[in-house]
This record gives structure tokens, C-alpha cells and sequence, in this order.
């Protein structure tokens, strides 16, 4: 079985956990893999993008394009991109 390599850009909020990477590729079939890999290869980073189990509530996820409504149950292909939207609130 091949591993599944996808592409994953980091917001620029959180590339200063990346050291300044703006996308990193991963081994990954899910999102929650992918979450899995990027916190083993940058510790903290994890608690940037989750709350508990779950994605947290101001952070769209991305997949090849499209708004995931899976999130971290998201399928993830070898060429898949993901992409973590982070809401900027305030006024």
C-alpha cells in the first residue's frame, strides 16, 4: 500500500511553529492524520488548529478547494491540498 503524500498550507498565523514553511507535505488519508503528522513533526501546533477532538470553531478547513463539512474525518487523496482558513474577528 502506497502512503497517501498531501500537500498541507499552514496559515501564516502558525508559521512561525512551521519555521516559516508556508506548506509542508504529509502522510496522511485524513485530515485528522494530517493534524496527527504536522503536531509530530511541529509539537503545539495541534492546539493551534483543535479544541478537544475537533477543529476549532473560527477555522475553516479547505480540502482540494472545497469547504470540508467532515473536517477532521476528511479523505485525503496523494494530490490533495488542504488548506486552514483562520476567521480574523474583531472590529
Amino acid at each position: 500500500m502506497t502512503k497517501t503524500m498531501p500537500t498541507i498550507f499552514i496559515p501564516t498565523p502558525l508559521r512561525e511553529m512551521t519555521g516559516g514553511k508556508a506548506s509542508v507535505v504529509v502522510s496522511a488519508s485524513s485530515v485528522r492524520e494530517a493534524i496527527q503528522s504536522l503536531e509530530a513533526e511541529f509539537p503545539g501546533i495541534r492546539d493551534r488548529l483543535c479544541e478537544g477532538n475537533h477543529i476549532r470553531p473560527n477555522i475553516s478547513v479547505f480540502v482540494d478547494g472545497q469547504v470540508s463539512h467532515l473536517k477532521m474525518r476528511e479523505k485525503l487523496s496523494e494530490k490533495s491540498e488542504v488548506h486552514f482558513v483562520i476567521a480574523i474577528s474583531g472590529g
